[in-house]
């Protein structure tokens, strides 16, 4: 992958296009090899949301690294602002553009992102913790795109844990957190798809 990338600066370096060219690198997720369940890539853990953004041209080059969050959903949105474009209407994601002048102020710090096929789930991830629900798997499950009801399955207080080694989802002591996180969460599901769902509970509290 570095050799290929290499190729692409240099080549877009010796033909000048370097100059109006923007190059960006980044996947649509990662991938914790199974070592947190028996499916590779679809979990709410870091090793599989937490995909890399590398981006250079006009507009980029400034050797810095951002520490707020961003979406896949914000790349169209930056690109069009970056070639001087209009969003279309619709468009749900951000330009970073303002990020990277740091200018922050109203920017949605948390990451929406949806899991499927192993699970029908929904999370959020904000700077402090990650928050996800899944649709129960009872009898007669079968893995669809969206469902109208899910359950609280895991809660990590990425301060405390990074590694995410401890699921709090369930525990009395964080139940603020998880109703405020659960709110957040139907609000970014109502937007992203303007459905109407529900969130219950983990079914399982403890202290």
């Amino acid at each position: 992958m570095d050799e290929i990338m290499g190729t692409l600066r240099t080549t877009l370096t010796e033909t000048g296009l370097d100059k109006n060219t923007i190059v960006a690198f980044l996947s649509d997720h990662a991938c914790h090899f199974k070592t947190r369940n028996a499916e590779y890539k679809r979990s709410p853990h870091e090793s599989s949301i937490h995909i890399p953004l590398v981006i250079e041209g006009p507009g980029f080059n400034r050797g810095m690294q951002i520490p707020e969050l961003v979406s896949q959903v914000d790349f169209m949105p930056t690109m069009l602002e970056a070639a001087g474009l209009k969003l279309p209407a619709g468009v749900q994601g951000q330009s970073v553009l303002p990020v990277l002048d740091r200018r922050t102020e109203g920017w949605r710090n948390e990451v929406y992102f949806e899991m499927s096929e192993f699970i029908t789930g929904r999370g959020l991830r904000t700077p402090q913790y990650t928050y996800a629900v899944a649709a129960p798997k009872v009898p007669g499950w079968r893995a669809v795109p969206a469902a109208e009801r899910y359950v609280e399955y895991m809660l990590y207080d990425l301060n405390a844990d990074p590694y995410q080694h401890v699921n709090l989802a369930g525990r009395t002591t964080y139940q603020k957190v998880a109703a405020d996180l659960r709110q957040r969460l139907l609000a970014r599901i109502q937007e992203a798809s303007g459905a109407t769902t529900a969130i219950e509970p983990c079914w399982f509290p403890y202290s």
